[in-house]
């Protein structure tokens, strides 16, 4: 479903190619670079920025602007040109007060990933919550089977990743951007 809805944002693109930003880099930037979007992202960790640009060479690497930088790096956000915006690295509230902060296009999307970590799951990102008041939001929950060893309690991810938690991501947009399920607007 999570991805349906990342293809409809991207099909449904005005433009020839749909624009991303990233705070920290993953299989997301995998997933988009194979949808062909152009995706800047920036990312902390040397080690995975290394992993993600070699894996991403396998697609069409001209369309990849990725750079190291130091925490805190929400200022390296500062257009709200892109079309989605996902918020998986360090500092995600800041990052997520810097987009808001720059303004949304009425067609721009954002993706938090591992909201389960918000008050109620654990407080980790707690401010989440009022900072998207007034926002439309989706959750999508990653299959978790509870009670059974750790090794196997989830599904594995499309890197083979499995955790020993709820793992939840959220899509935001403005309350003015309605879509139909088929990526259609109303």
């Amino acid at each position: 479903m999570e991805q349906q809805i990342f293809w409809m944002v991207i099909a449904n693109n005005s433009r020839t190619s749909t624009r991303v930003f990233e705070f920290g880099l993953g299989n997301s930037t995998l997933y988009f670079l194979s949808r062909g979007c152009h995706v800047t992202g920036v990312e902390h960790d040397e080690k995975w920025f290394n992993v993600i640009t070699s894996a991403a060479k396998v697609f069409e690497y001209e369309k990849l602007q990725i750079f190291l930088g130091s925490r805190p790096y929400f200022d390296t956000y500062s257009s709200n040109e892109y079309d989605v915006v996902s918020i998986d690295g360090r500092d995600r509230v800041l990052c997520l007060k810097k987009v808001l902060q720059v303004g949304l296009r009425d067609s721009q999307i954002i993706v938090l990933d591992n909201t389960e970590r918000v008050s109620g799951f654990g407080g980790r990102y707690s401010e989440y919550s009022s900072l998207l008041d007034g926002m439309n939001v989706l959750h999508f929950e990653q299959p978790y089977i509870h009670g059974l060893d750790p090794a196997i309690s989830s599904f594995p991810d499309r890197a083979g990743h499995r955790v020993n938690h709820r793992w939840i991501t959220t899509i935001a947009f403005n309350a003015s951007m309605n879509y139909t399920s088929l990526g259609k607007r109303l």
